[in-house]
């Protein structure tokens, strides 16, 4: 039997991390939570929470990240193993019962280790295609009104 602790191990980290998941990254979601699910190559399932300002006031924000985490610590012998999942509540999170956000984080979860399985080992968007680069689109920084002190375009100096 193993052990149902949430180790240091089982925690994504970092804004690297959280980035590449994001972008390279399966979705899905329902009514309670949204998951973004990436192979991370390793036996071990991995969790990252990514709870905003939407979801409500400290408290209740903090109670949901609490209630995840229990929700994957109690289920994670029934996960499918190596796959890094960053976990965001929906408006209706707050509400649900601890079992209801167990059963949508195991659904969620084997529904996107299955998307995973079958996408294609060279596919554009898979964590091991060469290549792959930001897309664009990234908003140029605003200046102020001509002549303000500090309104001139800083990347062509």
């Amino acid at each position: 039997m193993t052990s149902a602790r949430f180790r240091r191990c089982q925690r994504i980290r970092g804004d690297i991390q959280f980035g590449r998941i994001r972008q390279q990254g399966a979705a899905a979601g329902d009514g309670v939570l949204f998951i973004r699910a990436l192979r991370n190559g390793a036996d071990v399932t991995r969790l990252g929470l990514a709870v905003g300002r939407a979801a409500g006031g400290a408290v209740v924000r903090s109670r949901l990240r609490r209630v995840i985490r229990e929700a994957f610590r109690a289920i994670q012998a029934e996960l499918p193993a190596g796959l890094d999942l960053l976990v965001g509540p929906r408006r209706g999170a707050a509400d649900a019962t601890p079992g209801r956000l167990r059963g949508s984080l195991a659904a969620l979860a084997g529904r996107l280790a299955s998307d995973l399985e079958r996408r294609p080992p060279g596919a554009p968007d898979a964590p091991d295609a060469p290549g792959k680069t930001r897309p664009p689109g990234r908003r140029a920084r605003k200046s102020g009104p001509a002549g303000a002190a500090g309104s001139e375009d800083r990347r062509t100096k």
